[in-house]
């Protein structure tokens, strides 16, 4: 598995993150494994899955909270670490 943290401003996702997402994508495509994105956030990673799903991405993991609206380190450092130990991600992005 290869796993992109998605990031996202005002319900949005930002330019690098899909700029990840395709090399993410293309990355998985070659070795033959799996790609997840990683939504971390509140409500509006429905929205935001639909959105991944056009540029390709076939699974979405959402960690979604509300109150994980506001970026938090530790939180997000504890979801990251809980979703690495869960699935063993060949490389995170």
């Amino acid at each position: 598995m290869i796993c992109g943290l998605v990031e996202y401003e005002e319900k949005m996702v930002t330019e690098a993150s899909l700029q990840m997402v395709t090399f993410g994508l293309n990355v998985a495509e070659t070795s033959g494994d799996e790609f997840v994105a990683l939504l971390i956030g509140a409500k509006e990673t429905v929205a935001l899955t639909e959105v991944l799903g056009k540029y390709g991405v076939e699974k979405v993991i959402e960690a979604g909270h509300e109150n994980l609206n506001e970026y938090a380190p530790v939180a997000w450092a504890s979801i990251i670490s809980q979703l690495m130990k869960e699935n063993s991600p060949h490389i995170v992005m």
